[in-house]
């Protein structure tokens, strides 16, 4: 995984020097710094404002053996575009916007279903193999349908005879 990893930024940040060295000598170093600049604080925001609620929404449904909603997986998109932006270059920046379009976002999302879909299902099979008490994927866990037996739900549902002052 490290290699991996180190390869991937290694290699990204050669191929923005490449494509920021052309675009400087064109436009000026002032100009294609100021774009850096708004672009990384343009996906600062968007990273504020989306960020923490995606990924909150995204751990709480795995953890409970469901695969994310459609919205939730496209906040989780949108915040790795931000990331993006945040990131100086002009490949990572096209890259960055273009996961805020819809139309780009679809077949991201269909991948990262899929694969949420299988981690579900590997970590089923492993925890019945263990013989643990680890949640089932069933289509019932997908949906969020819970029985009212459950014993690990708390229902906090008000009283509707009770009044409020």
């Amino acid at each position: 995984m490290f290699f991996k990893l180190f390869l991937l930024f290694t290699s990204v940040t050669a191929l923005e020097l490449l494509i920021l060295m052309p675009v400087a000598s064109s436009i000026g170093i002032g100009w294609t710094v100021l774009i850096i600049i708004i672009t990384a604080l343009i996906g600062a925001k968007l990273a504020q404002r989306e960020g923490a609620r995606a990924w909150k929404q995204v751990m709480q449904d795995l953890s409970m053996g469901m695969v994310p909603n459609d919205s939730i997986i496209d906040g989780l998109i949108v915040l790795v575009g931000c990331v993006l932006l945040v990131t100086p270059g002009v490949l990572t920046d096209l890259v960055g916007l273009s996961v805020l379009f819809p139309m780009v976002r679809r077949p991201i999302r269909s991948i990262l279903k899929n694969r949420f879909s299988k981690k579900l299902e590997m970590q089923s099979w492993a925890s019945a193999e263990r013989g643990g008490s680890g949640f089932v994927f069933t289509p019932q866990a997908q949906s969020g349908y819970r029985s009212e037996y459950d014993e690990n739900i708390i229902d906090i549902t008000p009283d509707p005879d009770r009044s409020h002052s």
